[in-house]
């Protein structure tokens, strides 16, 4: 779920995100599994104004190597 803010919007574990930005941030994941893990690196890209939205993924496995290539492309 996403709330407006004056100046941006609130994605939970991202915290904020500002409209017309590109922003890099690190993610703890939540779990007794991942507790151990180093954060892992979001990148969020953010229109200048409102309109459909995307989520793009890669990588869930540990040998899907082309998929993360075709997402960084």
């Amino acid at each position: 779920m996403v709330s407006g803010l004056a100046f941006g919007f609130m994605i939970p574990i991202l915290g904020e995100v500002t409209p017309g930005t590109t922003q890099r941030h690190l993610i703890k994941l939540p779990g007794a599994a991942l507790a151990n893990d180093e954060p892992w690196p979001v990148i969020s890209v953010a229109g200048a104004k409102p309109g459909p939205v995307l989520f793009v993924n890669a990588g869930v496995h540990g040998g899907e190597y082309p998929a993360v290539e075709a997402v960084i492309l």
